[in-house]
């Protein structure tokens, strides 16, 4: 899914350095773009949500810990 957000960022920044801006297009490349990063925010809920399920607390302050440092 970043994959994909790369890749819509580059479409948008693409459209921006052609000669003649279209606007239609340039709107809907930004559409295409929030999509896409819509998408991946939830698939990152998603798997913080499913972590929450699985670990203790004990292992989730751990994880915490690893993630900050």
């Amino acid at each position: 899914m970043l994959a994909e957000v790369d890749q819509k960022t580059k479409a948008l920044q693409a459209e921006f350095e052609r000669p003649k801006l279209e606007p239609e297009r340039i709107y809907e490349r930004a559409e295409e773009l929030a999509d896409a990063r819509k998408k991946l925010l939830k698939s990152r809920c998603h798997s913080i949500i499913k972590i929450h399920e699985i670990l203790t607390q004990d292992q989730l302050r751990e994880l915490v810990s690893m993630v900050n440092k």
